[in-house]
């Protein structure tokens, strides 16, 4: 983000608004963490598939 865009006089307040300002700019490509988040759900689909197994087991 360009500081010189900022209204603000001084320009350590500027430079600091600037910094606050891109920090929580979200800048991400869509779709790129789709196989992140399919491999995370398909691990909890198999974990939460697989308690009843485990109950049964250490049930005795």
């Amino acid at each position: 983000m360009d500081s010189s865009n900022i209204a603000i006089r001084n320009e350590l307040v500027k430079r600091a608004a600037s910094m606050h300002l891109q920090s929580s700019m979200i800048v991400s490509a869509p779709d790129t963490n789709w196989f992140k988040s399919f491999c995370l759900k398909a691990k909890h689909q198999a974990i939460d598939s697989l308690r009843p197994v485990n109950r049964i087991l250490t049930f005795s």
